[in-house]
């Protein structure tokens, strides 16, 4: 299935409602690495915005045009939306759109919950980085995947946007200056929700 093209998604959805029925919940957690770079052509930035942006706008023109309604639709944001690294604003700004749409919400969504976490141990994008020190600062403050699952049941029923990071953002902020990236991200508003997590 290819989620940019909502012909795929919509077969890919039919398919699910026609072997398992009522689709209540949807998780997007859809995305593309993206490089550090201040010179990708625009074709190289919507690699990256599309599967979150238009993929999520595929799933909720399909929930319109079916007369659909979800009771949870969960996005997989990241801390990349209030802590930005250099060249990665395509990135960020894909993230921003899942923040913003779960803030506003649909009428065809119930709850819609943009989650704020960080890279993930040893899956997801930020394992696909080439730059050394770079994936250095992130490892320190990823989240297993028994972690990101866990997030996921504990905010499930949830809507709006929330974010959990195991190394405080300005703390974060300061490990991207190492790298001389985005120095500024520490003036950044952030939102910070406790979990009852612990990764051991």
């Amino acid at each position: 299935m290819d989620l940019c093209d909502a012909a795929s998604a919509a077969d890919a959805l039919d398919e699910i409602r026609r072997r398992y029925g009522t689709i209540t919940s949807i998780i997007h957690a859809a995305g593309v690495p993206t490089a550090p770079s201040l010179t990708k052509t625009t074709k190289e930035m919507l690699r990256v915005l599309n599967p979150k942006v238009t993929g999520v706008l595929n799933i909720l023109d399909y929930l319109s045009r079916n007369n659909l309604s979800l009771d949870n639709l969960v996005m997989a944001s990241s801390l990349s939306s209030i802590i930005t690294l250099q060249g990665t604003e395509d990135y960020s700004a894909s993230n921003l759109f899942m923040d913003a749409l779960a803030m506003k919400g649909h009428k065809n969504v119930k709850r819609m919950l943009a989650i704020q976490w960080p890279s993930w141990k040893d899956a997801g994008m930020a394992s696909t980085y080439k730059n050394e020190a770079l994936k250095s600062i992130i490892s320190k403050a990823s989240i297993s995947t028994r972690i990101g699952k866990r997030i996921i049941r504990e905010t499930l029923g949830m809507s709006g946007v929330v974010a959990y990071s195991p190394v405080p953002p300005p703390q974060m902020a300061r490990m991207v200056e190492e790298i001389q990236l985005k120095g500024s991200a520490r003036q950044m508003p952030t939102v910070r929700e406790h979990f009852s997590l612990t990764d051991k």
